[in-house]
């Protein structure tokens, strides 16, 4: 669930800070949601907003999924910036939570 979680962080970054990354946040919205939707319906209600480009909406469901509790010794993100779940580190890679 931390990839999902770091996923929503950047998404929710994407639309605080610019309209033209509208694109990205449905990208990450969809990637998550079908990777984790019966998990996490936050996720699912999130990409539906996303998708009626009701980006309001999406920011708020992916604050709420933000919250969910997440260790940084689960994840690790790879040299091409792609955040994995993993219990182990590889060198030269960061936590990002």
């Amino acid at each position: 669930m931390d990839a999902v979680n770091l996923t929503a962080a950047n998404a929710t970054d994407s639309l605080s800070t610019s309209t033209s990354d509208n694109a990205f946040v449905r990208s990450a919205l969809r990637k998550c949601s079908t990777m984790y939707a019966a998990a996490s319906p936050d996720l699912r209600r999130s990409t539906e907003a996303a998708e009626s480009r009701n980006y309001t909406a999406a920011a708020v469901v992916l604050s709420a999924v933000l919250s969910i509790p997440s260790a940084c010794d689960e994840t690790f993100v790879t040299e091409d910036g792609v955040a994995v779940a993993s219990p182990i580190y590889q060198e030269g890679e960061q936590c990002l939570l």
